[in-house]
């Protein structure tokens, strides 16, 4: 699933077969230019030794306004407000003694802020509790609009909502559907869902 994902970036060309975005090869698209179209999270994320701004927009043009209401729907704000400076407050203590420091959920919960047209997430709710997951999960809906959002997930009940899901098992694509479609072919999604 990870290859997957790592495929679509243009992390790996494939050996065979090709992936397609908008009717075309994605290697006939810029590299650079095609990476920046897409918010990836990776399972393993890490926060950086910069200030909580940088890791939210994660570029070089950091809008204030944005990354505030990026705390504030993801329910980090109060955190980061234990400290005067805010958004110029520094993650970590590797640079800076006196850096906040986040949790696994919480890391998570920050990496979610930045979304751009294309969001991939690897296992991004693995370190989250149940409410904090489906709490973060519905803003993420909300917020989602017109973008697209893949996601890799063991966990069904996360996913039902989607309008595709795709099972792969040993490598192979082996069911495509919606979660009604799915659960109504009885196969191993609905052997896994149950």
């Amino acid at each position: 699933k990870t290859t997957l994902i790592k495929l679509l970036l243009r992390l790996y060309d494939p050996t065979s077969g090709e992936i397609a975005f908008d009717g075309e090869s994605i290697q006939k698209y810029n590299t650079t230019q095609y990476r920046s179209m897409f918010d990836v999270l990776f399972q393993d994320y890490q926060l950086y030794s910069f200030d909580i701004a940088a890791n939210i927009s994660m570029d070089s043009q950091i809008e204030a306004e944005r990354a505030l209401n990026s705390l504030l729907s993801t329910g980090l704000y109060e955190k980061t407000g234990e400290v005067c400076h805010k958004l110029s407050s520094p993650v970590g203590n590797d640079i800076e003694p006196g850096g906040l420091q986040f949790s696994k959920g919480e890391r998570q919960k920050l990496a979610l802020t930045n979304m751009k047209d294309y969001i991939i997430l690897d296992e991004p709710f693995s370190n989250l509790d149940p409410i904090t997951e489906k709490s973060i999960y519905d803003n993420l809906m909300q917020r989602l609009g017109d973008k697209t959002m893949i996601v890799v997930s063991h966990k069904l009940a996360s996913i039902s909502d989607f309008d595709k899901i795709m099972l792969i098992d040993s490598g192979s694509i082996c069911e495509y559907g919606n979660h009604t479609e799915l659960m109504l072919a009885k196969g191993l999604y609905y052997t896994m869902y149950n």
